[in-house]
């Protein structure tokens, strides 16, 4: 029991991610109205997106978003959202300057081959980015950040929901999206099935304890291993395809705990049960004598 109690507190404990923090969230109808929307067009309902148009035939760069004495506190933050594009042509990324005083300027870009800081090419749904800058060990907060859509030729894009969050690890700043699978995410998936498999632990330590219902425990037992395996090959998938640590850290953490603590307990029971089983049939022995 004690072993079953020690895996639902790790899982808690390593899936309460408390270090993020949304400073701002971003409307384009409202800088429209406050006339300060320097670029694209307003799409209007129902994703209330900016339209962001190249239609060639040369390079095109369009600042979307700037953000002036931004109230970060940590050194880690990220400007998040959601993108989709149609028919991009070559490589178009989002970018994203941080400011440091007058003279000190540094640039994120979406140039990966995947997850949210994957780059723009050709068409795509909607899906999220982030766009995180790791600012240890400047002597300042950054004065002004600067938001810019890339492309090298024709195509369009579309942002929403753009956010700024800051973290303090540079794992929380890189993997909020601001929509889909986050670190918040991760933690409510693995709190709610580090939950789940304590109760039913905790339910199957009882049942074994008293020798009861000894089909449902050694099933019950099996399945969890079974899923255990699954969740692990799952996480270590996401690791492998360099999936944000939102996707794999919940996956990997309930399987490679379950895979640990379970076989063993599997066998725990069956002997407990083969112990009962001996017992019962001693007494009956003992009584028909």
């Amino acid at each position: 029991m004690k072993t079953i109690l020690l895996l639902t507190a790790i899982i808690f404990t390593a899936t309460a991610r408390a270090d993020e923090q949304v400073i701002s969230t971003f409307s384009w109808k409202e800088l429209a109205d406050a006339g300060k929307l320097t670029a694209g067009t307003l799409t209007g309902a129902p994703d209330n997106a900016l339209k962001v148009e190249n239609r060639g035939p040369g390079a095109m760069s369009a600042t979307v978003l700037t953000i002036v004495q931004p109230k970060i506190t940590t050194d880690f933050y990220a400007v998040t959202g959601e993108v989709r594009y149609d028919n991009v042509e070559g490589n178009g990324f989002l970018e994203m300057w941080s400011h440091f005083g007058e003279t000190a300027a540094y640039f994120s870009r979406t140039l990966g081959l995947a997850g949210p800081m994957a780059k723009l090419t050709g068409t795509s749904d909607w899906r999220a980015f982030t766009l995180p800058f790791n600012a240890k060990g400047a002597s300042s907060r950054p004065s002004k950040l600067v938001v810019n859509v890339k492309l090298p030729g024709k195509g369009s894009v579309f942002l929403r929901n753009l956010k700024l969050v800051q973290s303090t690890s540079f794992d929380g700043a890189a993997t909020q999206t601001g929509g889909g699978w986050s670190d918040r995410t991760a933690g409510i998936v693995g709190g709610v099935g580090g939950a789940l498999i304590g109760c039913l632990g905790a339910l199957i330590e009882c049942l074994a304890a008293r020798g009861k219902a000894q089909r449902f425990v050694v099933n019950a037992v099996r399945v969890l291993i079974g899923a255990g395996v699954a969740f692990a090959l799952g996480g270590l998938a996401a690791v492998a395809l360099r999936q944000p640590y939102g996707v794999w850290y919940a996956f990997l953490l309930l399987g490679v705990l379950v895979v640990m603590i379970f076989p063993f307990r599997l066998r725990r029971y069956q002997d407990r049960y083969r112990e009962f089983e001996l017992r019962r049939m001693t007494s009956m022995d003992a009584t028909a004598r």
